[in-house]
């Protein structure tokens, strides 16, 4: 797994209209990089958007304790 997905997701690339050749893995980059694939952005903007999706987790975890907690009958 040179480009970090699955052979699965490979073949579902492969049968898309535009594909790169298979051994040039340089494109197969790009193309990945312009679909959005999680694979194929740095680690330290992977890292930085987990903390993110986390921060925001953590505070929707409030919300709802405190909604919870002021639902009448409880």
């Amino acid at each position: 797994m040179a480009l970090g997905i699955s052979r699965q997701a490979l073949n579902v690339h492969l049968k898309a209209p535009g594909h790169p050749p298979i051994d040039d893995l340089g494109a197969w980059e790009v193309l990945l990089a312009e679909r959005g694939r999680a694979a194929t952005s740095p680690p330290k903007l992977r890292d930085a958007i987990a903390r993110a999706r986390l921060a925001i987790l953590k505070e929707t975890q409030k919300r709802l304790a405190a909604k919870t907690k002021l639902k009448p009958g409880s």
